[in-house]
């Protein structure tokens, strides 16, 4: 080989070396920045919520104007870890603990959006192992940590569920406006019972009912919202097709739907 060719086949060595150099470059350079512009923005640190707010929002109302017995409670202690659990990521949850005394435990008693467990996201354009330690201890944790403050022991004087509805409606829903989907999740055995409606006396038909200057001021705002009942069965002798077409149709009348009726027994 002459000293021509050899140099030549220097040079044409060199130029392929940098061809790829530059391509590598490129490429890394392409990736990072991708990945730069596609990495969804961080959530909030104190709510958890996306940077942009909520994207759904659940809502969930235990009763405490009665206690529950021990198979009732040993019941919620699953469904409560199910809704907690199944939160999906970026959705608000709300927790409410309404009793007698509904007035003095009128804003939730805890609310955060769930942030996932990191078991949907990459390491491409997120933080799985980051995600999943502060799903576990600043969401899942907490929330389990106030399971017994839905429960008591002793029996209230009132009832009363129309207004807890309400008042979800109000600090919860209408609070937000998140734009997604909303759940109101109710765990109560829903007989009323306050001076001016106790269904104890009798279920009264709603559309009578709804009519009375009570009827009209007891109706929530409860728009697109679905509705879950969980029912408590205390009393089954009230606690009657009657008594769901009742809540059936204010929830209906409140803008809502009821998409699951669901009883515990105990």
């Amino acid at each position: 080989m002459s000293l021509l060719d050899s140099h030549e086949e220097s040079s044409k060595g060199y130029l392929l070396g940098t061809i790829l150099l530059v391509t590598f470059v490129l490429g890394v350079t392409g990736y990072v920045g991708y990945g730069h512009f596609t990495k969804a923005p961080e959530d909030n640190k104190t709510t958890l919520c996306p940077a942009a707010g909520p994207l759904g929002h659940i809502v969930v109302l235990v009763d405490k104007s009665d206690p529950m017995t021990f198979t009732q409670r040993k019941s919620f202690s699953v469904i409560y870890r199910d809704i907690v659990t199944h939160v999906p990521r970026g959705h608000l949850l709300s927790l409410y603990a309404l009793g007698e005394d509904f007035m003095s435990t009128a804003e939730p008693l805890m609310e955060l959006c769930s942030p996932g467990d990191g078991s949907d996201v990459s390491t491409f354009d997120d933080n799985p192992g980051h995600r999943k330690k502060t799903y576990e201890s600043r969401y899942l944790k907490p929330f389990m940590e106030r399971e017994d403050d839905l429960v008591t022991e002793r029996p209230g004087k009132a009832s009363p569920i129309l207004e807890m509805v309400q008042l979800a409606g109000i600090t919860g829903f209408r609070k937000h406006a998140v734009a997604g989907e909303k759940r109101l999740v109710i765990v109560s055995d829903m007989v009323q019972n306050t001076p001016q409606l106790s269904m104890y006396r009798g279920v009264p038909d709603y559309a009578t009912f709804g009519q009375t200057a009570y009827g009209v001021k007891s109706r929530a705002n409860l728009q697109d919202v679905k509705v879950e009942f969980r029912m408590l069965m205390n009393t089954p002798a009230i606690q009657t097709e009657r008594l769901l077409d009742f809540w059936k149709t204010y929830i209906r009348q409140s803008g809502g739907r009821l998409v699951l009726h669901d009883p515990i027994n105990g």
